[in-house]
């Protein structure tokens, strides 16, 4: 079976692309039959220049423009999914949505640290693997860990769950209450 992996949304300025576009490339020296589908809106050549430089055969690429109520059904083919973002200070306390959205869709994930509790997540849960560096060596790793996570007969139902866990909004109407309840015992 062909490996899906995917990419949703922008490729601009905080997301790592070319990274993303490495740890593609250690996939396909495992999986040489592996496709990366991407989903953005406007800026598909910037995406196919991209693709060129790394050196990646456009018949492994499928990029999509869809609409906004489409996106699960795209994701829904994918394996897993993939997403880099520079550990800038302003995303250490952000979650990117898409990494609810593919844990709702049941994908595992792989992302790099220093982006919010991204990390603790992914691998507190067992839904993920974090790129901890990005040397080759890191990546081949990743991806090979990722492989093996995709194997578990689990892995969807455990991602499913982490995502109404974490980003539901009962979890987070709950999480909202509880921090309003500790600043008004706190006056």
């Amino acid at each position: 079976h062909k490996f899906i992996l995917g990419y949703v949304g922008s490729v601009g300025t905080f997301y790592l692309f070319d990274e993303v576009l490495k740890s593609f490339n250690a996939l396909l020296k495992v999986k040489n039959n592996s496709k990366l589908l991407i989903i953005n809106k406007g800026q598909h050549d910037y995406i196919f220049d991209k693709i060129l430089e790394a050196g990646i055969s456009s018949d492994h690429i499928e990029i999509k423009s869809v609409e906004y109520d489409e996106v699960s059904a795209e994701m829904n083919k994918m394996d897993a999914g993939i997403f880099y973002i520079k550990p800038a200070f302003s995303k250490r306390s952000s979650s990117p949505t898409k990494f609810a959205e593919f844990l709702g869709c049941g994908k595992p994930c792989i992302s790099n640290f220093g982006v919010g509790d991204t990390e603790s997540i992914l691998e507190g849960e067992g839904v993920g693997i974090v790129l901890k560096g990005f040397s080759n060596n890191e990546h081949i790793s990743a991806i090979n860990k990722l492989l093996k996570l995709v194997k578990d007969k689990n892995i969807q139902k455990r991602c499913t769950h982490t995502a109404k866990k974490y980003f539901s909004l009962d979890s987070g109407v709950k999480k909202y209450d509880s921090v309003y309840r500790d600043l008004t015992n706190d006056v």
